[in-house]
């Protein structure tokens, strides 16, 4: 009896010893679990922080890009709009400067690339030569038309062009100027007594030559002139195609079968009055065929492409080198201004993001 006693009791204790591991290991499990659970919880967090904070770090770039380009934006429209400024200098308005505001483009001009050869005539022929008086006839004649009186005639009084490619606050801006110049120039001369005289001479010039380019009656003058002097450069092509009658023949420029510095100061006249909204006055619609035909072969030539290209080309020709100088000139400005407008902005956008998650939070 003491023996089945003592059998009963090892069987009871294997049984519960037994228990007792299986609830041993059925906690580590649980724990092994919870361990694995905790770890995967802290690995998704981590992952979900890494990618919040990537996720702010680029919405601050894309912010930072967007007022930068915004920037980049006002800046060139600033300059568009201050470029006319650059319009009161009769010089600015020259042929000749337009073309000489890239010298190392004007050789090129003598003549297409696949056509240059030692024999090639020069831009200026050798003085005694056939050539050589016509060339310079239509260079005097054609560098000595009014260009600042043009261009400030085209913006003051928009109704006498046609399709111009002045931006439309041009006018408000010029007056504004014209307003302001006298003030400005009475300031540098009090600024600089040494120089009121010469100052104060050229408040006077100023204002004598935009009295005129204001008035419509001197405008109709100049523009009647302009006229008779197209009406020449009208016969002389016409003389050239006469020379040239066969088809297939190299055609002609102003002056000979080259292109020469009357070529030049032509194709650049005719360029700036097709800007200003002028060149329907003066050809087109069976009005001045050779001009119209000449002016279409001054557009393919590549040379003259490099230079000037499509007519809103000149203003933007003017735009751009200012822009790069005055970025230039204050560039830490501006980057540390672009900077700091950036994380403003930045910041700005995730204070929003904040208070609309505590909104929502609040509101549930």
């Amino acid at each position: 009896m003491i023996v089945i006693i003592i059998i009963v009791i090892i069987v009871i204790i294997i049984i519960v010893i037994i228990i007792v591991i299986i609830i041993i290991i059925v906690i580590i499990i649980i724990v092994i679990i919870i361990i694995i659970i905790i770890i995967v919880i802290i690995i998704i967090v981590i992952i979900i922080i890494i990618i919040m904070v990537f996720t702010i770090i680029i919405i601050i770039i894309i912010i930072g890009i967007v007022i930068i380009i915004i920037i980049i934006i006002i800046s060139v429209i600033f300059l568009f709009a201050h470029c006319f400024h650059s319009l009161l200098s009769v010089s600015f308005c020259s042929p000749v400067v337009l073309v000489e505001m890239d010298p190392s483009h004007v050789v090129q001009s003598t003549a297409d690339k696949r056509g240059y050869s030692e024999g090639t005539a020069k831009l200026i022929p050798e003085e005694g030569s056939m050539y050589y008086h016509r060339v310079q006839h239509y260079r005097e004649l054609l560098d000595s038309l009014q260009m600042d009186a043009y261009t400030h005639g085209s913006i003051l009084h928009p109704e006498i062009t046609v399709d111009s490619h002045i931006p439309a606050y041009a006018t408000t801006r010029i007056r504004a100027q014209i307003g302001n110049t006298e003030s400005e120039l009475k300031k540098l001369a009090e600024e600089n007594p040494e120089l009121k005289d010469a100052y104060m001479a050229k408040t006077r010039r100023l204002k004598h030559k935009l009295f005129d380019h204001d008035n419509m009656k001197y405008l109709k003058k100049i523009l009647d002139e302009l006229e008779k002097v197209l009406d020449q450069v009208e016969t002389e092509l016409q003389r050239r195609a006469e020379e040239t009658p066969e088809e297939g023949s190299s055609q002609s420029w102003l002056c000979g079968e080259f292109f020469s510095m009357a070529d030049v100061s032509l194709a650049v006249t005719l360029h700036r009055l097709k800007f200003l909204g002028l060149s329907r006055r003066y050809w087109g619609n069976g009005n001045r065929g050779n001009l119209e035909v000449y002016y279409e072969r001054v557009l393919e030539r590549p040379s003259f492409r490099r230079v000037l290209g499509h007519v809103n080309n000149i203003l933007i020709s003017a735009v751009l080198p200012a822009a790069f100088r005055v970025a230039k000139q204050h560039a830490p400005a501006f980057v540390g201004t672009t900077l700091l407008i950036g994380i403003l902005g930045g910041a700005t956008y995730l204070a929003f993001l904040y208070l609309k998650t505590r909104m929502l939070i609040t509101r549930w």
